[in-house]
C-alpha cells in the first residue's frame, strides 16, 4: 500500500523518566545503538550515554561509572570518514587512518563532528598492517563515495579488489601513493590493472620517486590480466612512490557520460611480497577513562560488517570480512555471539553444499551455471532440477544469450523428449533457442518455436515446452540459451532475465524449507591475533528458507569462552567465499567481575530498572511540565526532541537543572538525584529560543504596521506642498 499504519507495542513516551541506574556507556555514535539493538542488548528503560560526551565530562563519567549495574559497549562505530550531502545514499566515506590528511583536497567532504572536541580516541579508524600503506588523489566517482574503490585495495594481495577512480570524470592525473615502512631498491614494479572491466583502462603512467621529477613509462599493449604489467625503471632506492595516470585508451574526452572508471588491483615490487591488511581500532576514549572499572563493570565489544547487497548493483562492499583492533582492559572471559548470512556471490555448487547438500562425487547432483540473478541464491542452478514449479534458475539481468546451466549426475542418466518448465510471467524474458550438450557428444541446437514471454500473467506463471531429443544418455548436461525474446520493464529499463522452472532431467529431493542448517560446532568463522591465534567452536542456528533469503541467522555459542589477555587484540572473520557465510555481526561480551556475559540474541535482557512515578503534562506547544513523586534513586528527566542546548529545565523554585546532556543517542536528558533535590519535585522544561522568535516577529509586525500607516498618510503629508516647474 502507498500508506501503512504499523502499531508499536510498548512505547515510551517523548517525555518521561529513567531511572540513572544501571546506564550503558557506549563508545560509537548512532550506527552503535543499531548495533547494540541488532545484537538483542538494547533495553529501554536504561539510559545510553556516548562516551564522546562522558569524556568530556568527568564528573559526569565517574557519576556513571559509579551507578550499579553499569555497563560499557565499545562498538566500532563513529568512523573517521568523509560525508557528502549531493545524494540519498553512498555518502559516507571509506574508514580513515588516525591523523590522515587529504592528499588532494575534497571540496565536497563536508562532514560533521557528533562529538565536537573530541580526537581519534573517541573514533573507529583504520591501521596499516604491512610493509606499506596505500593513499590516493580521489577514489570512486565526484558524486558519491565508495569505500569499496579505497586505495587501500591496490596493496591488499586480492585482485578481486582494486583502487578506482574517475568514474564518469577525467582520469589524467589522478594518482596512487605507496609510502613503506623501510626504503626498497629496485628497477621494476608489476601493476594489475581493475579486473572490473569497464569500457575505459590505463595506457600510461609517470612514476614519482620520493617527490622527484615524474618519470613516463608507457604501459603498451600488455594482458590485463594477470599477472599485469611490468613497468621498468632505472634501478633506484627509494622509500616513497607515487603514480600517476598519463594516458587511457580512450584519449582526452570532451564528455564522460558513460565512462568507466579506471584503477589498479595490485602494485608489486619485487622484494616487497608480504600484502598490507587493514584493521579497524575500535575507539579507545572510554576503556581509557574509565580506569579500574573497565576490568570490572560488563564489557562488551560489538564488530558490524560494512557490507552492500549484491542485489543493489550499485555500491561495493567496504568489508569482505571483519577485521577488528581493540583494546582489552584486563584479563577476562567472553561468550561470542552475532549473525551470519550466506555469502553473496558464491558459486552454485558451494550454495548447496553449505546448505548440506551433496554432490555428484557423494552420490547427489552437482548444478553449476554462468551466473544467475544477482543476491538471490534461490535462484541457482538446483532450482531447475528440484522437482518444485515455484522454484527456478534465473540469468542475470540483462541479454542471456550465452548463459548456461550444467548438471552432473553421479551415473548416466537417459533421457527422452526433455519437458522444459519455463517462466512466462511477462516479467521475465525467455528462450527461443537452446543448445544441450551431453558429455562429448556435439551439441545439439533447438528451437523453441511459439515461445511468448506472457503478458498479465499472474507471477511465475510458466509454460511447458517440448524439446524434441529422442533418447539421449550421459552423466553430464548442458542448456545454453543461445536465443532469447527480450523483456524490458520500461521503454529504457535493461533486459530482464530469463528464469527456467525445471529442466525436465532427474531431479533431486527439493531442500525443506523449514530445515535447519548444518549446525555442527566449528572453529572456521573468526580467530584472534592472528590466523594461527585463538579459535571458539560457534553453531549456525536457522533454517534453509532464511539462508536462502539472506536473512540472517544466528551464531552461538558452544559453550567454550573465549579468554583474552589484557592488551590490544586483533580479531578477524573469515571471508564468506571459504566458509560459505558472512560473518555481518559479532559480538564479545563479558560480565561483572570479567566472566563470560550471556547471549542477548538468546536470552534478551528486560527493559531495564522502573523510573519513580512521574505525571507529565504539555503546557503548551512547546514546554512540558514534569511531577515526580517519591523519588528514591538518581534518575534523567528525558526528552525525546532533538539535542539542543536551546532546552531549559528549572524547577518549581526557580532553580535551572543545568544544560541538557545527549541521552540515548538522540535525546536531552537531565540528570537528578533526590538526595540534592527531594523526592517529589516539579520541573518546567521549554524551549527557550522561542522566546527570541516571538520577539523578532513582534518587532516585524510593528514594522510592517508602521510601513502601512506610512503609506496610508503619504498623500496628506504631501497635500499643500507647492509644484515645482521647470522650463527646458
Amino acid at each position: 500500500p502507498a500508506v501503512s499504519i504499523f502499531p508499536v507495542q510498548n512505547r515510551r513516551d517523548v517525555a518521561r523518566t529513567a531511572s540513572a541506574t544501571a546506564p550503558v556507556l557506549l563508545s560509537g555514535d548512532g550506527s552503535g545503538i543499531v548495533s547494540l539493538a541488532a545484537a538483542g542488548g538494547l533495553q529501554a528503560d536504561r539510559p545510553l550515554l556516548y562516551a564522546g560526551t562522558l569524556v568530556q565530562d568527568q564528573d559526569l563519567l565517574r557519576q556513571s561509572l559509579g551507578q550499579p549495574g553499569a555497563s560499557i559497549v565499545v562498538t566500532d562505530s563513529n568512523r573517521r570518514q568523509a560525508r557528502r550531502w549531493g545524494t540519498v545514499r553512498d555518502n559516507d566515506g571509506y574508514t580513515e587512518r588516525a591523523g590522515e590528511q587529504p592528499l588532494v583536497v575534497d571540496a565536497a567532504d563536508n562532514r560533521l563532528e557528533v562529538f565536537p572536541g573530541s580526537s581519534d580516541a573517541s573514533r573507529s579508524v583504520t591501521q596499516q598492517d604491512g610493509p606499506v600503506d596505500a593513499a590516493a588523489s580521489r577514489y570512486g566517482n565526484p558524486v558519491s563515495y565508495t569505500p569499496a574503490d579505497r586505495a587501500a585495495n591496490a596493496v591488499d594481495g586480492d585482485p578481486a579488489t582494486a583502487w578506482r577512480t574517475a568514474a564518469f570524470a577525467k582520469a589524467e592525473g589522478e594518482f596512487l601513493e605507496l609510502t613503506f615502512d623501510r626504503p626498497v631498491t629496485a628497477s621494476e614494479l608489476t601493476i594489475l590493472q581493475s579486473q572490473r572491466r569497464g569500457n575505459r583502462w590505463i595506457t600510461g603512467m609517470d612514476l614519482s620517486f620520493d617527490g622527484g621529477a615524474p618519470q613516463p613509462v608507457g604501459l603498451g599493449d600488455e594482458s590485463l590480466a594477470p599477472p599485469g604489467q611490468t613497468m621498468q625503471f632505472p634501478r633506484q632506492k627509494f622509500s616513497r612512490l607515487r603514480l600517476t595516470v598519463t594516458q587511457t585508451n580512450l584519449g582526452p574526452l570532451s564528455t564522460f557520460d558513460g565512462i568507466s572508471d579506471v584503477g589498479l588491483a595490485e602494485v608489486s615490487i619485487p622484494g616487497v611480497t608480504v600484502p598490507t591488511t587493514e584493521f579497524v581500532r575500535l575507539p579507545v576514549d572510554l576503556l581509557k577513562g574509565s580506569g579500574t572499572a573497565a576490568g570490572t563493570l560488563p564489557l562488551q565489544y560489538l564488530f558490524s560488517r560494512r557490507w552492500a547487497d549484491t542485489a543493489d548493483g550499485l555500491a561495493g562492499t567496504e568489508e569482505l570480512a571483519l577485521r577488528r583492533r581493540f583494546d582489552v582492559p584486563t584479563a577476562r572471559a567472553f561468550t561470542p555471539f552475532g549473525k551470519v548470512r550466506l555469502a553473496a556471490g558464491l558459486p552454485d555448487d558451494k550454495v548447496d553444499s553449505t546448505l548440506g547438500l551433496p554432490d555428484a562425487s557423494q552420490g547427489g547432483i552437482t548444478a553449476t551455471s554462468s551466473g544467475r540473478l544477482a543476491g538471490a541464491p534461490a535462484a541457482r542452478s538446483g532450482s531447475a532440477v528440484d522437482g518444485d514449479d515455484a522454484t527456478a534458475w534465473t540469468t542475470p539481468v540483462g541479454p542471456a544469450a550465452g548463459q548456461w546451466v550444467e548438471v552432473v549426475y553421479p551415473s548416466p542418466q537417459t533421457a527422452q523428449d526433455l519437458q522444459l518448465l519455463v517462466v512466462t510471467d511477462g516479467r521475465h524474458s525467455v528462450p527461443t533457442q537452446i543448445e544441450l550438450k551431453v558429455d562429448d557428444a556435439d551439441p545439439l541446437r533447438i528451437d523453441l518455436p511459439g515461445m511468448q514471454a506472457g503478458k498479465g500473467e499472474p507471477r511465475g506463471a510458466t509454460t511447458v515446452v517440448t524439446v524434441p531429443l529422442g533418447s539421449v544418455t550421459g552423466t553430464t548436461f548442458r542448456f545454453t540459451i543461445t536465443a532469447t525474446l527480450d523483456v524490458t520493464a520500461s521503454e529504457r529499463g535493461p533486459v530482464l532475465p530469463v528464469a527456467i522452472a525445471e529442466l525436465g532431467l532427474p531431479v533431486r529431493p527439493p531442500l525443506d524449507a523449514a530445515t535447519t542448517v548444518p549446525s555442527e560446532c566449528r572453529t572456521d568463522l573468526f580467530s584472534v591475533n592472528g590466523p594461527d591465534g585463538t579459535t571458539v567452536p560457534v553453531r549456525l542456528v536457522g533454517t534453509v528458507d532464511d539462508a536462502l533469503a539472506r536473512r540472517p541467522l544466528r551464531i552461538e555459542s558452544c559453550g567454550t569462552p573465549l579468554d583474552l589477555a589484557a592488551g590490544t587484540t586483533s580479531l578477524t572473520s573469515a571471508p564468506g567465499t571459504s566458509t560459505g557465510w558472512d560473518v555481518d555481526l559479532l559480538a564479545l561480551n563479558s560480565a561483572k567481575g570479567g566472566g563470560p556475559g550471556v547471549d542477548t540474541l538468546a536470552d534478551r535482557p528486560d527493559d531495564g530498572p522502573t523510573p519513580p512515578t512521574t505525571d507529565v503534562d504539555r503546557t503548551g506547544r512547546l514546554s512540558y511540565r514534569y511531577t515526580v513523586t517519591d523519588a528514591k534513586e538518581p534518575y534523567w528527566l528525558v526528552l525525546g526532541q532533538s539535542f539542543s542546548d536551546g532546552w531549559s529545565a528549572r524547577t518549581a523554585d526557580g532553580s535551572s537543572l543545568g544544560a541538557p546532556t545527549l541521552v540515548n543517542g538522540f535525546a536531552n536528558g537531565w540528570y537528578v538525584d533526590p538526595a540534592k533535590n527531594g523526592a517529589n519535585i516539579t520541573v518546567d522544561v521549554s524551549w527557550t529560543p522561542q522566546r527570541t522568535i516571538w520577539i523578532a516577529l513582534a518587532l516585524s509586525a510593528f514594522g510592517v504596521m508602521l510601513c502601512l500607516l506610512m503609506l496610508a498618510f503619504s498623500p496628506l503629508l504631501g497635500a499643500g506642498r507647492p509644484v515645482s516647474k521647470s522650463r527646458v
